[in-house]
């Protein structure tokens, strides 16, 4: 069973972790993720563990990354904080799980 002391270890990020920060928003059929090449520096192996800090500009979103099992809600005003670290190359989905308007569907990223 996973108690407080555990949750917690298992949500701080290594100290090692190199932090990318990320602004969500919806609109126009686009991703809803802005990280620059967030792929290219932080999925693959070898390389440290990546924290990703991120807020939204308009509604809430919910980070998603189906092959980390990540999920984060993402608000705004706030910054929430969600930690990965590749074990395999590759590029791999970030999707919003949340509904947040008109377009949500198609707010997909790699």
């Amino acid at each position: 069973m996973i108690g407080y002391r555990t949750s917690i270890a298992l949500a701080t990020p290594p100290s090692d972790a190199m932090d990318i920060y990320v602004q969500a928003r919806s609109g126009c059929g686009s991703s809803p993720i802005r990280a620059g090449q967030l792929g290219e520096r932080a999925a693959h192996p070898g390389r440290p563990p990546v924290r990703l800090l991120m807020t939204s500009r308009d509604v809430i979103h919910s980070f998603y990354v189906p092959e980390f099992r990540v999920k984060q809600d993402v608000i705004p005003g706030r910054y929430s904080q969600v930690w990965f670290q590749a074990v395999e190359p590759g590029r791999f989905q970030i999707l919003c799980a949340e509904y947040c308007g008109a377009g949500h569907s198609i707010m997909r990223a790699r």
